[in-house]
């Protein structure tokens, strides 16, 4: 199941973030945790990040049992979504960890 944390905007959900949606959600489903959309186009990015241009989501990691399948999944987010995506698990570990995904239609 696909959730989406309260506070999370969509300015519009663009095609490039709408298809990678079953995926993530049968990885997550394979972990027996929801996926868990933290932010979209809200919030405070980097300058020039794809959040801005709703091409990144982060989703949540710290719910998932132990740092190895916070890597399984990782890999396996990489894995579905291809090279034209960026795919992260920032902050392994501390408060802010999460994972960071974003189109890049330049790669």
């Amino acid at each position: 199941m696909i959730q989406v944390k309260d506070g999370v905007v969509f300015k519009r959900l663009m095609p490039q973030i709408y298809i990678i949606l079953p995926a993530l959600d049968a990885i997550f489903d394979d972990v027996n945790r929801p996926c868990v959309i933290t932010s979209a186009s809200e919030g405070k990015h980097k300058i020039g990040s794809f959040h801005y241009k709703d091409l990144a989501l982060d989703l949540r990691s710290r719910d998932l049992p132990n740092e190895q399948i916070k890597l399984e999944v990782l890999q396996r987010i990489k894995d579905a979504l291809g090279e034209k995506y960026d795919v992260l698990l920032e902050q392994l570990g501390g408060p802010g960890e999460h994972y960071h995904l974003e189109y890049d239609e330049h790669k």
